[in-house]
């Protein structure tokens, strides 16, 4: 879980380090901190879910 939050957390860095050449309103280090609480929960939510799928029976 740790892995992909990083992961996808990194990509959300890159993004918003593009979109501040086109107006951005939030810094580069605001939207990387407000997307690791974000996207972790949806990552543990997915990962959750995809666990209940591959092993209820």
């Amino acid at each position: 879980m740790a892995a992909i939050t990083y992961y996808i957390v990194g990509l959300v860095s890159y993004l918003a380090k593009g979109g501040q050449s086109i107006g951005w309103p939030f810094s580069v280090e605001t939207t990387t901190a407000l997307a690791i609480p974000l996207v972790g929960a949806s990552v543990w939510l997915s990962l959750r879910r995809l666990h209940r799928s591959m092993f209820s029976h």
